[in-house]
């Protein structure tokens, strides 16, 4: 039998009762103001013997019809990742977006690529990811998948506490 859910408390008996909804694990800690500092590592989060420098973020477009996204368009973004460490290395780039308004709750940033890419010392490269439909969209409460119109803010940087963003607007 499925307990009961008791709002004041996490535990019962067998059971763990999970009240963040979508917010679990790294979402739900980057929801509570001051608590941040609980999180010791970000998602994402890696070592490396050299350090990785990021720059120049750009999309192809600022603004993108719904039409022209269903009929298979796609906004390329692109940033510079740079080696300016003294070791060559590998270096995983990561993007995140996160719908700024939807009809349903949506995460705070999802993870949407990742590359991996080896920089030489003093050398630097541009990686690129494309950004179509499947990407921008959601499942809504009938079961559809849908991209709605408005703001996504897009990140890229080594892991979910990219600072580097831009916004593209679906009109």
């Amino acid at each position: 039998n499925a307990p009961d859910v008791w709002p004041d408390k996490a535990v019962k008996g067998d059971f763990i009762c999970y009240y963040e909804d979508i917010y679990v694990g790294y979402r739900y800690f980057a929801t509570i103001p001051g608590k941040n500092d609980c999180v010791v590592y970000p998602f994402g989060f890696g070592l490396s013997y050299t350090d990785f420098k990021y720059d120049n973020l750009t999309s192809s477009r600022e603004k993108l019809s719904l039409e022209e996204l269903k009929s298979g368009e796609k906004i390329t973004v692109s940033i510079d990742v740079s080696n300016i460490g003294n070791f060559d290395g590998k270096e995983i780039v990561q993007l995140y977006i996160r719908d700024k308004v939807a009809s349903l709750l949506r995460p705070l940033r999802e993870l949407k690529g990742y590359k991996k890419i080896f920089i030489s010392q003093n050398n630097t490269k541009t990686v690129e990811f494309d950004l179509g439909y499947k990407d921008l969209g959601f499942y809504n409460e009938k079961g559809d998948f849908i991209v709605e119109k408005g703001d996504f803010e897009i990140f890229v940087g080594a892991n979910c506490f990219a600072d580097d963003k831009l916004t593209v607007s679906i009109i």
